[in-house]
């Protein structure tokens, strides 16, 4: 998954949790949540646990603690927790309001994909979709999950229809201007990569090439573009985006894979060295030697 659709899924959820404070008396972060964060970046994630598992045991385990501390790990990339807490809220709190329930869901689910657990993330945002039918990023997230699944026929296309109302919700919808292109390009993306998966690479081109222009510099957009470009044999084109790709993410063990391999497809192999003849070497005179004076 990458970084900007991670930052948009806990975008949506940070309003969510933010809503879900009010008259509870958890406007504010508790005050472990920053030493958690410092203890995440230090790579002490046992350290982070117990402080978090505080702050939820003082506030009573309230759905927002529970939301917050599931953000705060997706934010310092300690997504496998983060789906922890997510868990934990939901089954803490089975009496939640809608929106307290699926807000946990929607974190729970992005976690999920981002640790590769697609098949887990479906579940999760199946039940979410089901109780906030008109969620936009619950669609696109749900529509990205099961492309991501290795699904079935009839799954992609049930992904086909949830990303497709997803784009067209955020093309209409409200809000500032540069947050809704930076919504509609991953919703395009997540559009563009079901139709690559139906083998529709006419329609992925274009809907992936949108999205890498609403979105520039986003490595897993260029991935996929690379990836559709690769589909109608442009390999060229492909090899532009996977420099993208790899630019945007140094560190990406597939696209430094397939950026090697297509580089063979585009780069003239350099010819093998020939030195050039060397002229024969200069023929001496033979040593005369003197005759011998005979007396």
């Amino acid at each position: 998954m990458s970084g900007l659709r991670l930052l948009l899924m806990i975008a949506a959820t940070v309003s969510l949790t933010v809503a879900l404070s009010q008259g509870t008396g958890c406007e504010q972060k508790p005050p472990e949540f920053a030493g958690a964060a410092q203890a995440l970046r230090g790579k002490r994630p046992d350290q982070a646990r117990v402080l978090l598992d505080s702050a939820i045991k003082r506030s009573r385990g309230i759905p927002a603690i529970y939301g917050g501390a599931a953000n705060l790990c997706a934010q310092s990339g300690a997504y496998a927790l983060s789906a922890e807490y997510a868990e934990a809220g939901l089954a803490a709190n089975p009496k939640a309001s809608r929106e307290e329930r699926v807000a946990l869901q929607q974190l729970a689910g992005s976690a999920y994909l981002q640790v590769g657990q697609p098949r887990r993330a479906i579940e999760v945002l199946r039940v979410a979709l089901a109780a906030a039918p008109s969620n936009a990023e619950t669609m696109n997230n749900l529509g990205y999950a099961l492309a991501e699944a290795g699904s079935t026929p009839a799954e992609l296309q049930e992904a086909l229809t949830l990303t497709t109302r997803a784009v067209a919700a955020a093309a209409t919808g409200r809000g500032v201007a540069e947050e809704r292109e930076r919504s509609l390009g991953v919703f395009l993306d997540s559009l563009g990569w079901v139709y690559y998966r139906l083998g529709k690479h006419d329609e992925a081109l274009t809907a992936l090439r949108q999205a890498a222009a609403l979105v520039p510099g986003e490595g897993e957009v260029a991935f996929h573009l690379a990836q559709a470009y690769e589909a109608k044999g442009r390999y060229k084109d492909a090899y532009i985006q996977l420099r993208r790709a790899a630019s945007a993410l140094p560190h990406d063990a597939r696209i430094l894979k397939r950026l090697a391999e297509v580089r063979t497809l585009v780069e003239p192999k350099s010819a093998p060295t020939v030195k050039p003849p060397q002229p024969p070497p200069a023929r001496t005179a033979p040593v005369m030697r003197p005759a011998e004076r005979v007396d």
